[in-house]
């Protein structure tokens, strides 16, 4: 399973593969079971996921539509934490004080590396982590929108 989390961090904007990998790295180090369970994602992976608990049966997965998340920049991990075969989200670790306690130590680490968890923000997804690097999702998606056949590159 490292193999898939170090493929997602890899995916990233090679910018913040670095410090995506210092994170990953230490939480090995320290015990903290990280897996990363998303990278970079593509326009239309997004508003495939988008349609969760809207039009597809299931709950709702993500908030953003293709185009306007971090991630179809390469600027967002997903995480959550597993053990041995069991992954862990945090409606799991919430109530258990051990795993909580892992969990928030990768929120810190990834936050000693200059990353932001939105807790204050509307769209607060607990394993969710962004470097936006100075820009925001619309200027993304303007510069985005003007190159060629901009759907198919997200």
């Amino acid at each position: 399973m490292n193999s898939e989390s170090v493929m997602r961090i890899n995916s990233l904007d090679s910018r913040l593969v670095p410090a995506a990998s210092r994170v990953f790295d230490e939480c090995q180090r320290i015990g903290v079971p990280i897996y990363i369970v998303f990278g970079a994602r593509t326009k239309q992976e997004q508003d495939f996921m988008y349609r969760f608990g809207r039009t597809v049966p299931g709950k709702v997965l993500t908030q953003h539509r293709g185009g306007f998340s971090p991630h179809n920049y390469g600027l967002a991990i997903d995480f959550c934490l597993r053990y041995e075969s069991v992954i862990l989200s945090w409606t799991e670790v919430l109530d258990r004080p051990y795993w909580k306690g892992k969990w928030l130590k990768v929120i810190q680490l990834f936050k000693e590396e200059g990353w932001d968890n939105k807790v204050n923000n509307p769209s607060f997804e607990p394993g969710h982590v962004e470097s936006m690097m100075g820009n925001t999702i619309g200027s993304l998606y303007e510069e985005l929108k003007n190159r060629n056949n901009w759907y198919q590159n997200v």
